[in-house]
């Protein structure tokens, strides 16, 4: 798996000439033929990207890993600098300036909150769930991260010993706690998820929401208000083989659950937790009727309540 960005055609172009080297419909110019050895990833890719860029089509970025070993290709496109609290970064495609200040604002705010001291595991953690959480918390508050127009959906990726591995099977919620007449409610702001089938991602997205929903009473929705849409690779058409009630199903068992929570009339106090297989989740989910139900778990409720900052007053 390659991390890739730049001008779709000339993405486009390295994959065709990939596919053709495998199967023998290609040949590699005379030139590039002692560099060119079928059964080796890296050498693939690179007469492939050599061939795309001899015919004017290097507007591409490509970031992998090959048989263990860091593999790029542009790397004079791709900014790498050494962030506070992140360590080394590499960051690439025409957001890469605004996403590297962003990092660094953060890393800053981290480390001037006292986390400066947290293990290699911790801030593994962090970027992992946290970035791509708050990223897609602030571009979905109007608050657009990447001014050039390159915000969206955000993935994460765990560098294997022999391949990228995505954040799979993600569900994302965003919500507040708040009083009501007859206890306490979960104001749901956003919910999202995602999960790979092969190699087209699908996103599912819950509309119209803000709602409410406490814990004797279910949230009931129309299905339609779950809507999915499928991103093949390289800006490929793939097969929509996810509905609705397909993805509602899988709702039930993330394998990560990202929750970000606020309190107070101005969300002055906000929490973030991060729940692994095995872990709480806040939500259930059930198709019936033509509907999407919610079900808020009053022991999970609880929890995430109790550790969020009770000094901020409910609102």
């Amino acid at each position: 798996m390659f991390l890739v960005c730049g001008t779709r055609s000339h993405i486009q172009e390295v994959v065709r000439n990939v596919k053709g080297l495998i199967s023998g419909a290609v040949r590699p110019p005379p030139e590039l033929v002692r560099k060119f050895f079928r059964g080796e990833v890296a050498s693939l890719v690179d007469i492939a990207s050599e061939m795309a860029e001899g015919h004017g089509k290097s507007e591409f970025e490509l970031l992998g890993w090959v048989d263990g070993i860091d593999w790029r290709r542009h790397f004079a496109e791709t900014v790498s600098l050494r962030l506070p609290y992140w360590g080394s970064v590499l960051a690439m495609g025409s957001g890469k300036r605004d996403l590297l200040g962003w990092l660094e604002e953060k890393g800053k705010f981290y480390e001037a909150h006292g986390l400066g001291a947290d293990d290699i595991d911790t801030r593994a953690v962090r970027a992992l769930n946290g970035v791509p959480s708050l990223l897609l918390e602030e571009d979905t508050r109007a608050m657009r991260t990447l001014a050039a127009g390159v915000g969206g959906y955000y993935e994460s990726f765990r560098v294997g010993p022999t391949a990228l591995r995505p954040s799979d099977n993600v569900l994302t919620v965003f919500g507040r706690f708040k009083p009501m007449r007859t206890g306490l409610a979960f104001e749901l702001r956003r919910i999202f998820f995602h999960i790979y089938d092969g190699d087209t991602l699908v996103i599912g997205a819950i509309t119209g929401l803000p709602v409410e929903i406490d814990a004797i009473h279910p949230l009931k929705l129309p299905l339609q208000a779950l809507e999915v849409v499928h991103v093949g690779p390289f800006g490929e058409t793939p097969p929509k083989r996810w509905n609705p009630s397909r993805v509602a199903v899988k709702l039930n068992s993330p394998e990560v659950m990202r929750l970000t929570t606020y309190r107070g009339a101005n969300d002055q106090s906000v929490q973030r937790f991060y729940e692994g297989s095995g872990g709480r989740r806040l939500l259930a989910f059930r198709v019936s009727g033509g509907s999407l139900h919610l079900r808020l778990d009053a022991t999970a409720f609880e929890h995430f309540l109790s550790r969020s900052d009770r000094s901020v007053p409910l609102a």
